[in-house]
């Protein structure tokens, strides 16, 4: 804050301080005896109070070592991301509709030739950056914090961030009505506080969000987090989001200890031992080769994904991963036929039939 108040723009601050995206792993102790949640606790001063979180990471990670004591070390370790929990018929059509009103809009910005123009010019994919763009017309071309205007240009930049409105340090939600862009600056500068425990003219800000909120450019849930003094008065999402947003914070913890203290053997600053792959990308896999074995009653199908995963070369998993990107926005089923242009499908020409009792 003091660099800020000098006047010192956000990249003279992050050399002044020395900081880099990218944490150097090859810092700490490695170890299989430094796999806990205690160590990670200690060094990072991050007390996990919620014992079930807790348990699930030391689950994991004693697997993990057991593995390691089974069969050597590990090169690498992929993480698939959850996909989703399940819901009732009624839930799923909400979301399918929603999904598509939200593929209507983008496929407007990406056939938009103005944005088309500024898109180029920066070497950019439009429909990566749609959503931003989305929340810029929603904003009214302004930085919702501070009233600011936004240029659309950086939004293809870092001068902009998509910011959680209830920072997801409090639980908050990767959903629409928990984003909004805003100046990096700002972003730095609100950090894990809520937006009225931040803002300087408070009523000037209840204004704005009054204002989006009557020409219908915010929804009421948006609102109601924008205008929250506690986490009391923040809208509270289903059992099954925040059982979602649990869950993949189990899965970053996991990654961040294992990337801090398991013995990588070739392990750098920007190496990437821990991979990531969602759920989402796991179930298209899984269409895409025609591999039928969904069912839920055993654990059989989570063995299944693992293979697919494990058996995914990192250059067709990178393509992959790019491609669901480009595809933002896109129904599975379109989504699939541009997935088949891009990614040679593997032929199996002999497989070996797999059946799983109770």
């Amino acid at each position: 804050m003091p660099y800020f108040e000098e006047g010192m723009s956000l990249d003279m601050i992050k050399q002044t301080l020395n900081l880099n995206r990218n944490e150097d792993y090859s810092q700490f102790k490695k170890g299989i005896k430094y796999l806990s949640v205690s160590q990670f606790e200690n060094d990072d001063n991050l007390p996990i109070n919620n014992h079930p979180v807790k348990y699930a990471v030391s689950a994991v990670l004693r697997l993990v070592k057991h593995l390691h004591t089974a069969y050597g070390t590990f090169d690498e370790i992929r993480v698939e991301s959850t996909r989703e929990l399940s819901l009732n018929e009624e839930a799923k059509k909400e979301i399918d509709k929603a999904n598509k009103a939200l593929e209507k809009e983008i496929d407007d910005i990406v056939a938009n030739e103005e944005y088309q123009k500024v898109a180029k010019h920066y070497g950019k994919n439009l429909r990566k950056y749609a959503r931003k763009i989305l929340m810029y017309e929603e904003q009214n071309r302004k930085d919702i914090y501070t009233d600011e205007g936004i240029e659309f240009g950086d939004i293809f930049t870092s001068k902009v961030d998509i910011d959680h409105i209830v920072p997801q340090s409090l639980g908050g939600l990767s959903v629409k009505h928990n984003l909004v862009l805003v100046h990096r600056d700002s972003n730095m500068q609100k950090s894990n506080q809520l937006p009225m425990n931040f803002i300087n003219d408070a009523e000037k800000f209840k204004i704005r969000v009054e204002d989006l909120f009557r020409e219908r450019k915010i929804n009421w849930k948006k609102k109601i987090n924008l205008l929250a003094t506690t986490l009391d008065e923040t809208f509270k999402d289903t059992f099954e989001s925040k059982e979602l947003r649990a869950t993949s914070y189990i899965e970053t913890l996991t990654a961040q200890i294992l990337k801090r203290y398991y013995p990588f053997p070739h392990q750098t600053q920007n190496s990437r031992e821990i991979r990531h792959i969602q759920g989402r990308a796991t179930s298209n896999i899984r269409k895409l080769l025609k591999v039928k074995t969904k069912v839920r009653d055993t654990n059989v199908h989570h063995a299944i994904d693992a293979l697919l995963i494990g058996l995914i070369n990192n250059s067709w998993l990178q393509k992959l991963s790019n491609t669901f990107r480009e595809n933002f926005g896109k129904i599975d089923d379109e989504a699939r036929a541009n997935i088949k242009k891009d990614i040679p499908i593997v032929k199996f020409h002999h497989v070996v039939p797999f059946h799983a009792k109770q």
